[in-house]
């Protein structure tokens, strides 16, 4: 696991309620990153043109 995920990781909760908060906290997590690497392609690709 990378160091920077470790920040936004949590131990799983228990209970149907808390596992939907941790899987939409997990998902937004995830979705942060994927903007990120996706910004950081672009930006790649824009510096070979």
């Amino acid at each position: 696991m990378h160091k920077a995920n470790q920040k936004h990781r949590r131990p799983m909760p228990i209970g149907r309620r808390h596992d939907v908060e941790y899987a939409e906290e997990l998902a937004d997590v995830e979705d942060q990153q994927a903007q990120a690497t996706a910004e950081a392609a672009e930006r790649r690709q824009m510096g070979r043109t």
